[in-house]
């Protein structure tokens, strides 16, 4: 019954008799218990009672919930492991009541329990055992509740109705000297898989601390709360991102922090030993390497058992290697001895083992550390081992071991610790080099990850590399393309890992508004057809040469009259003079692009000048005139030109002589802006090629004419 009851609730039902006056004084001694546990043994519920008449019988049932699922191992016909006992003083010790507790629901029924009272008319009843899901405590509630509510009170009144059993507490902290890191230099393997042997070959290796929450947390399989269990606490160590080729080496057996030596490798402040340990009556944490047991930490046995208290000293020394499958390895130790009454702690090194020249460079693995077994189990069951275990991520244990700045952990720091930066929105982006270094000790091993100012834009900053060890450095490139102007912060953050300190370098990126694209500027105006500074006639075409046209969009302004743009890219526009300045003599050519005026500049302006297109001569076919496609004698062609748009007479040349008659001249059919002269090149022609012009004028050959254009003749 999840958070549907407020805590544990007793209901007893029994057979009034004649005179009785019994009264129970209910108590519990609440336990702290691990908050990451599904399988969690609470206080005791005691009832101590007085009153009743001497020698009596006692027929009663009880019903039990909690205010979270009780998770007993149970066994045929949902029998739970709890122990429930009377206790009459009569020397005989508590005795098991007649009735099993059952499970349903959640809920533990004690059905047709019957037992007697002593000569005085009391009795000790306890209820021991309870196992609890603590990771399921409902909304707003801290401990695990008992209340006792008694059917016909009048008969069997209590002292108190509510109890507590239980107080979850976060129970495992870990820490880490650093992450293993892989190395093409490699790292050595000694001949002898020896603790000794690794620690003189300097073979590279990582330390894991883990630490109890509180004391009592690791207990081994034989004491009070891992009773009727299946093992001791367990830890489940797990590696993974480990490249072929790699090997692992873990000790055997971890002397804990009140041994006689701790097993430690020598980078957590501890000196490098295997470890020396010795039996005592008051315990000392000890841990042993579970084989066989699966990748939750179920079954398997401990390599290592102590001796009895008083065998004497042990040494260890003894390495094996952590079974890879795909970079991943998994080792499971068992607390098999400790001190309830401290606070305990256990390190260890994990060894490399790798060839020189396996990795092209560096690869960082991860560690992860977790109780064992880990289970998905939250109600009671047949087959679930006790105690089991939700996967979390355990805290930080140097506040409680109180080095938490030690200086065997790395410090990561940069240099600058911020950096400024100014562009413009659009623009072009911004670098600068960050060194990164350690100033304590262990190995720096870092990632480098960037967080944005809230509510910002992302995506702006790059960094690389990402990661690294030891000293090095970071190229920080921001980018502007997609930012509007404002100032923009961010952070690269350097984690150095659990026990490392982090270091952050502070970005700062003043961004400002855009500036106007360059204006355009006017270079050149000339005839579109041979792009010659001269004078444009009105109702021709010019082509207008210059800069920062843009490639859409521009306006262009003769004499104050808009010119129709034919052709447009960023430093050329094909415009139509327009035929409204007819009779002026010059006028301002003025471009306007992305808003902006350029300079005018100054044309002169006449009623014929003539220019003929290159490839402007076409065959009396309508094949263009050339060397392999000459015109016949005798044929006509046609000549395209412009600058003939004036009031007077289209007249033609071919060399020095005027053609007397053209078989056309005027405006080219559906071309703006182009005029087209048809004429005929005489028959008696026998040179392969002749040199034509096209003129304007108002009288015979009196204005100007083009500029001469090769045409060939032949057969």
């Amino acid at each position: 019954m999840k958070g549907s009851v407020a805590g544990l609730f007793l209901l007893l039902s029994w057979n009034a008799f004649a005179g009785s006056s019994l009264t129970c004084q209910t108590t519990a001694v609440p336990l702290t218990v691990r908050a990451e546990g599904l399988a969690e043994r609470v206080g005791d519920l005691s009832l101590i009672c007085n009153g009743g008449q001497p020698s009596a019988t006692v027929s009663a049932n009880f019903t039990i919930f909690l205010n979270v699922p009780i998770t007993n191992r149970i066994g045929p016909g949902s029998a739970a492991d709890v122990e429930f006992t009377y206790d009459i003083s009569d020397g005989n010790g508590p005795q098991p009541v007649s009735a099993p507790g059952v499970l349903a629901n959640s809920i533990l029924s004690f059905s047709g329990v019957n037992f007697p009272l002593d000569l005085s008319g009391g009795v000790s009843l306890r209820i021991a055992n309870i196992r609890a899901n603590a990771t399921q405590l409902p909304a707003g509630q801290n401990a695990i509740q008992a209340s006792i509510a008694i059917n016909g009170s009048t008969v069997l009144p209590v002292t108190q109705s509510q109890l507590l059993v239980g107080y979850p507490q976060a129970s495992l902290l870990d820490g880490f000297s650093g992450v293993l890191v892989c190395q093409q230099k490699g790292s050595v393997a000694p001949t002898k898989p020896l603790f000794s042997a690794y620690i003189s070959a300097g073979t590279f290796f990582s330390s894991t601390r883990i630490t109890e929450g509180f004391a009592s947390a690791f207990e081994p399989k034989n004491n009070a709360v891992n009773f009727n269990g299946t093992n001791g606490e367990r830890f489940l160590i797990t590696y993974s991102g480990l490249p072929a080729g790699a090997q692992l080496m873990v000790p055997d057996v971890i002397a804990g922090s009140d041994a006689i030596q701790q097993t430690a490798g020598g980078d957590l402040g501890v000196p490098a030993s295997g470890g020396t340990y010795a039996p005592t009556a008051e315990g000392s944490l000890l841990l042993s390497r579970v084989f066989n047991s699966d990748a939750s930490g179920t079954g398997g046995n401990p390599g290592y058992v102590p001796g009895a208290v008083g065998s004497g000293s042990v040494n260890f020394d003894a390495l094996n290697s952590v079974p890879l499958n795909n970079g991943v390895g998994v080792v499971v130790y068992e607390v098999v001895d400790a001190n309830a009454a401290t606070t305990e702690s256990a390190q260890f090194p994990t060894f490399l083992i790798l060839p020189p020249h396996t990795v092209t460079g560096a690869v960082f693995t991860t560690e992860t550390v977790s109780y064992a077994p880990v289970s998905t189990v939250g109600l009671a069951d047949s087959a679930a081992p006790v105690p089991r275990f939700i996967a979390t991520t355990p805290g930080a244990d140097c506040s409680v071991l109180r080095d938490c700045n030690a200086s065997y952990f790395p410090h990561a720091m940069v240099s600058p610790a911020s950096v400024t930066f100014s562009g413009n929105a659009g623009g072009g982006g911004r670098a600068q080099y960050v060194q990164v270094y350690n100033s304590s000790g262990g190995l720096l091993a870092w990632q480098a990850a960037i967080s944005y100012q809230a509510g910002g834009p992302t995506g702006w900053v790059q960094i690389a590399p990402v990661s690294g060890v030891g000293n090095g450095s970071i190229y920080v490139y921001v980018d502007p393309s997609q930012l509007s102007a404002g100032t923009y912060q961010a952070a690269v953050n350097i984690l150095t890992g659990p026990n490392g300190t982090p270091a952050s370098l502070g970005i700062k990126f003043q961004v400002a508004a855009a500036p106007p694209p360059p204006g355009p500027v006017i270079t050149g105006v000339t005839s579109a057809a041979d792009f010659q500074l001269k004078t444009l006639a009105p109702g021709s075409l010019a082509t207008i040469f210059g800069t920062n046209f843009g490639i859409a969009g521009a306006t262009v302004t003769i004499g104050g009259a808009p010119a129709n743009i034919l052709f447009q890219n960023s430093t050329q526009l094909n415009v139509l003079v327009p035929a409204s300045l007819a009779g002026q003599t010059s006028a301002q050519v003025v471009v306007n692009a992305n808003g902006q005026n350029s300079p005018s500049a100054t044309v002169p302006l006449g009623a014929f000048e003539p220019g003929i297109f290159a490839n402007g001569v076409l065959n009396q076919d309508n094949s263009l005139n050339s060397k392999t496609k000459p015109a016949a004698p005798g044929s006509i062609i046609q000549i395209f030109a412009t600058g003939l748009s004036g009031q007077g007479t289209i007249q033609a040349k071919i060399g020095s002589t005027p053609v007397n008659q053209l078989q056309y001249g005027g405006p080219a059919p559906g071309l703006m802006g182009v005029q087209q002269v048809n004429l005929q090149i005489p028959a008696n022609t026998s040179a392969t090629s002749v040199t034509i012009s096209v003129c304007g004028a108002t009288q015979w050959f009196q204005g100007p004419c083009s500029a001469p254009y090769t045409v060939y003749v032949g057969n």
